[in-house]
């Protein structure tokens, strides 16, 4: 477990739904626009769109409880033009 992460189950407990209330804001002002949690709370996923660094001030409100990967991702739009550039 993250050294970070409360040991008491309480706390824990405050703790996620707090940052689950925080997703919850940041789907609502788009700053997210999709986001999902496995049920162990271990992995999921965000979808956000943007300049690389509002991504990175984003994640700055997780760190240091949450390890990211980034991935960026291209429509079949994006793709096609950067395969005819090719």
């Amino acid at each position: 477990m993250n050294s970070r992460v409360p040991e008491n189950a309480e706390a824990r407990h405050k703790r996620d739904i707090a940052f689950t209330e925080m997703v919850q804001q940041a789907l609502k002002e788009g700053a997210l626009k999709d986001w999902g949690c496995a049920p162990d709370g271990q992995k999921g996923y965000a979808i956000f769109e943007g300049r690389e660094a509002d991504m990175a001030l984003m994640a700055q409100l997780y760190l240091p409880y949450f390890e990211f990967q980034d991935q960026m991702v291209l429509t079949a739009d994006e793709l096609l033009q950067v395969l005819k550039k090719v």
